[in-house]
């Protein structure tokens, strides 16, 4: 037997037939009881008459119409599972989701199989589903991003470090030359001085011996 003539032959159609009653056995009088049980029991009553008046067939027909039309839509829905696993009507739908997702070989192809006709709970599982794996691809492209972020970040430390040292060697290196350039005018200075005490001693010596060697020639006269 196939899915569709199981399906057709578990769809129940409503009988028009009024029940017959059952027969009355006369018992004692019921005791007294209080308004709130009486008011029950007519209620039970009434909706026990109202079950006993025949049904317009045109009502009948169309429940059995809507009940057929759920019951093809809900088995085309879930189509990838085995026919006995699938559903007959929305009620039944929600009654067996649980045992619908535990069978994961068929949820997942049912959720990889995506149809225009798809809605009511079985498209609200699939957005779901959809949500749920971009959120868990987004996580996975973060935790592979991490260790990438964590190397740059740490490469950044390290150059900007090595620019600050850079920086401060530079400046070392300007009061370095600062401390050249003075010492070089220092030592200008002091060769300038030191010619200047050399010719200052020749001049001296020349005018001592131009002074001894007259003192001499007058003494030889």
């Amino acid at each position: 037997m196939s899915s569709w003539s199981a399906g057709c032959d578990s769809i129940t159609t409503l009988s028009s037939a009024s029940p017959e009653p059952n027969p009355t056995i006369s018992s004692p009088a019921p005791p007294r009881r209080d308004p709130h049980s009486r008011s029950a029991s007519l209620s039970e009553k009434k909706r026990k008459n109202k079950a006993r008046l025949p049904e317009d067939p045109a009502v009948v027909a169309a429940c059995n119409a809507r009940a057929a039309d759920e019951f093809y839509k809900v088995q085309r829905e879930w189509g990838c599972y085995h026919w006995r696993a699938r559903p007959k009507s929305r009620r039944e739908e929600l009654q067996r989701l649980p045992a619908l997702c535990n069978d994961f070989e068929s949820f997942d192809k049912q959720m990889a199989y995506n149809s225009p006709e798809d809605h009511g709970l079985h498209a609200e599982i699939r957005a779901e589903m959809h949500e749920r794996r971009k959120l868990e691809m987004q996580k996975e492209r973060e935790a592979r991003m991490q260790p990438g972020r964590e190397i740059h970040a740490r490469m950044m430390q390290r150059a900007e470090a090595l620019q600050r040292d850079v920086e401060k060697h530079l400046e070392n290196i300007s009061v370095y030359e600062q401390n050249v350039d003075r010492l070089e005018q220092r030592m200008g200075e002091f060769a300038h001085e030191v010619r200047e005490y050399g010719v200052q001693k020749i001049i001296r010596g020349r005018m001592a011996h131009q002074i001894d060697f007259g003192r001499q020639g007058r003494h030889s006269l």
